[in-house]
């Protein structure tokens, strides 16, 4: 009894913040389109809410993978740069020994 009065709580609050928050963690840009989208509509906005709602979490797993991938472009870039530094110094370093021990 308890529990249930809880669980119905629960899904009432968090009802009440997606009307409130429908479209929060994505770029700032795209949620306003959304918000804007969701004004303008007035048939079957429970459809529409929906749609929109599987719209923006699309728009924030795309987010977040081009976030991850700029972070490893970043990581790729330091790696390569220690790469070609240490080709060029063992590249030196081995003309200077071919040279110093003819």
């Amino acid at each position: 009894m308890v529990l249930r009065e809880l669980i119905e709580t629960l899904n009432e609050s968090l009802s009440a913040e997606e009307r409130r928050v429908p479209f929060y963690g994505t770029p700032e840009q795209e949620r306003d389109l959304l918000e804007d989208i969701l004004e303008l509509t007035t048939a079957d906005r429970d459809i529409v809410n929906s749609k929109l709602s599987r719209l923006a979490e699309l728009i924030r797993v795309r987010q977040d993978t081009v976030n991850t991938l700029g972070e490893e472009k970043g990581k790729a870039r330091k790696l390569a740069a220690w790469g070609l530094t240490g080709t060029i110094i063992f590249g030196v370093l081995s003309v200077i020994l071919k040279i110093w021990g003819s």
